[in-house]
């Protein structure tokens, strides 16, 4: 009885570790980045999760009065690594500022992480007037889902948000979770916050 309940307990403490270790997230920004990328890096991670080895990477490129950010995610398939999905975007006489907020969540519980990133275009000018548009991006299953909101420099008013349609597609406590990262970063902002779904 003594040696079965020994071996049952090896058994759930290898299952256990079997299944923690099969998710991890490691910063890689100081590290030899293993995939093709454009300026310098602002932001860089490996990811292990159910759907294999990754590789988040955002760098920045500035050419002349013009500021790009770049955001790829890559799957390494057969000793390659294969684009999943990308965000290009830009700013004329303005910056393009990368939030390192960024966030791997498995937040439906299957095992493999969900990503949420967010930046703001048009920040580096911050003279009376001048628009500036913050981005949260959250992508699920591949799939881009953005909240965006802007405010105007020197106005007291609260700037509007804009939601995806396509986040009434999704499983509920995703789009909960996305809008809360969301809130924590607009809160101390004059960008308006989102109401919390109920559950």
């Amino acid at each position: 009885m003594m040696h079965f309940k020994i071996i049952l307990v090896a058994c759930l403490m290898g299952c256990f570790f079997q299944t923690t270790a099969q998710t991890s997230v490691q910063n890689i920004a100081h590290l030899t980045i293993p995939v093709p990328f454009k300026g310098f890096i602002t932001d860089a991670y490996e990811i292990q999760d159910a759907g294999g080895l990754h590789v988040f990477v955002a760098s920045q490129e500035q050419k002349g009065k013009t500021d790009s950010l770049f955001v790829k995610y890559f799957t390494k398939v057969n000793n390659e690594w294969r684009l999943d999905w990308q965000i290009k975007d830009f700013s004329i006489g303005a910056a393009v500022n990368f939030f390192t907020v960024t966030k791997f969540a498995d937040i439906d519980a299957d095992n493999v992480f969900e990503t949420l990133f967010a930046y703001e275009v048009g920040g580096g000018d911050m003279s009376a007037g001048n628009i500036v548009t913050r981005k949260a991006m959250l992508f699920y299953k591949n799939k881009k889902y953005a909240i965006r909101g802007s405010f105007r420099v020197g106005n007291d008013d609260k700037g509007d948000v804009q939601i995806d349609k396509d986040f009434e597609t999704i499983p509920k406590p995703v789009k909960k979770y996305a809008i809360g990262f969301w809130n924590a970063m607009s809160d101390f902002l004059i960008i308006k916050t989102i109401p919390v779904p109920a559950n």
